[in-house]
């Protein structure tokens, strides 16, 4: 089989830029494992791999056809993670790429935008999945350059009922920063609601991405609620927490974009 014929495993396109890293010989880890465990969280052991297409076609035809109870063991629906509001993901709407050794998969998660797959790890340490890249070119520079020195924090220059205005990203709803950008926050990727509130899974982006400091906003009126859960993973992960009104809450992060690395959520209505 050869990998340039091959366009999709299980049915599900296979990113072209995977397959022009592969025609450069540049689909493989990093030699230096310190920057391939700064980008995973964690050491790969001597079988780490990128997988070629012939080993993502048996790979996930094997991983499809698994049991639910071993499905729910690799962070899968059902499993205890994503009863704790951890990133779980579907052998459905994903393709395995590679692994930092057993039980340590890498996968292209397709839930979030089915054009556009981000990249996820399952630690070794799981309850659930980690994103490592929002998207296939972003980890492709990753795994060439290894993680660049974030910058600071954007500032939030403008607050209104439903809209808010951030440095570099533009106007929206609510957001989601952290040292060197930050994107629009989409609660549909976890399921968030305004009760029980932010989810340990909606802090995660946060944790991996060097923050030091995290304010999470309660929105205009105070509706929205946040899971002990939550600033307890914080907590453990030596982040300091903040749970304030969103007015309060952006004006505590902009204060502290000057000196510490923070980031937050942000929901400009209720």
């Amino acid at each position: 089989m050869s990998d340039q014929h091959v366009t999709a495993i299980e049915g599900r396109p296979l990113p072209g830029e995977i397959v022009a890293a592969m025609e450069r010989g540049e689909w493989k880890f990093p030699r230096d494992d310190s920057i391939t465990a700064s980008i995973f969280t964690e050491a790969p052991t001597s079988s780490a791999r990128l997988y070629s297409v012939e080993l993502m076609v048996t790979e996930n035809a094997a991983w499809r056809a698994s049991a639910p109870d071993q499905q729910e063991q690799y962070g899968g629906p059902g499993s205890e993670a994503e009863a704790e509001g951890y990133l779980v993901i579907d052998p459905q709407s994903s393709i395995l790429i590679g692994d930092l050794g057993y039980d340590m998969p890498v996968a292209l998660d397709y839930s979030v935008s089915p054009g556009r797959p981000r990249v996820v790890y399952l630690p070794s340490r799981a309850p659930g999945w980690i994103e490592v890249a929002r998207d296939v070119p972003e980890f492709l520079r990753l795994i060439k350059t290894g993680p660049q020195t974030p910058g600071r924090s954007p500032r939030i220059t403008q607050v209104s009922w439903g809209s808010m205005t951030v440095d570099t990203l533009g106007t929206g709803k609510d957001f989601k920063l952290h040292p060197g950008g930050g994107r629009e926050w989409d609660w549909s990727e976890t399921g968030t609601r305004h009760d029980p509130g932010i989810q340990p899974a909606d802090v995660q982006e946060l944790v991996d991405r060097g923050c030091r400091v995290v304010v999470l906003s309660r929105g205009m009126e105070l509706r929205l609620q946040t899971m002990p859960e939550t600033v307890a993973h914080l907590e453990e992960n030596g982040i300091e927490v903040h749970v304030l009104e969103t007015r309060a809450a952006v004006e505590l992060y902009n204060r502290l974009t000057e000196s510490v690395p923070v980031g937050g959520l942000f929901h400009s209505t209720c």
